[in-house]
């Protein structure tokens, strides 16, 4: 009753059903290698893409030199604690917390971010970073992290042009009737770590 389903199988058959079943496991090895390779790709892009926000974000903060440098270091660059002479610049807003307590938060927000903004560019022009923002206050560097002869004329240089440019900026805001803002700043130069 089963003779039709028994063939006899010849050398050929074998070799050909050999043929594709190795043809199949190279195919499968092939797609798997494919497979780990599009996954290690789709990780060095979120990663590529990732470092790419954050030298967006850190080059608000620096100049692209400093980024460089900060970048090039990324796993150990602030625990590598170096002694160096630089010149720190502290500013600060006059009034801020008595002018915050007048106006709605993103009026204060508004008016800080554009002193901010314009310190910023007055510190990059000259070589500096903006280290740290203090609430209504920010601290900028001069010779850190990348040595720099005359960072301290750098700084009073910064120092004058943020100054000029606040005072457009304050004669702007009372001129669209809102209130200016004056920012102190003071200059120290020494040894840090």
């Amino acid at each position: 009753a089963y003779d039709y389903l028994v063939k006899p199988v010849g050398e050929e058959y074998l070799r050909s059903v050999v043929g594709r079943c190795l043809e199949k496991r190279a195919l499968s090895a092939e797609l798997s290698r494919e497979k780990a390779l599009r996954a290690e790709l789709r990780r060095a892009y979120e990663e590529l893409s990732e470092l790419s926000g954050l030298r967006r974000i850190f080059g608000q903060f620096a100049t692209p030199e400093v980024a460089r440098v900060v970048l090039s270091h990324p796993k150990d660059f602030w625990a590598r604690g170096e002694r160096r002479r630089v010149t720190v610049l502290f500013a600060d807003v006059r009034g801020f917390t008595d002018f915050a307590a007048r106006v709605r938060a993103e009026d204060a927000t508004e008016a800080l971010n554009e002193i901010f903004t314009v310190l910023q560019d007055c510190v990059h022009q000259e070589g500096g970073i903006l280290n740290k923002f203090l609430g209504d206050g920010a601290m900028a560097l001069f010779g850190a992290p990348i040595a720099r002869a005359g960072h301290e004329a750098a700084a009073c240089r910064a120092a004058l042009r943020s100054q000029q440019a606040l005072a457009q900026t304050a004669a702007r805001r009372r001129g669209a009737g809102l209130e200016a803002l004056g920012v102190g700043m003071g200059i120290n130069t020494g040894e840090v770590v």
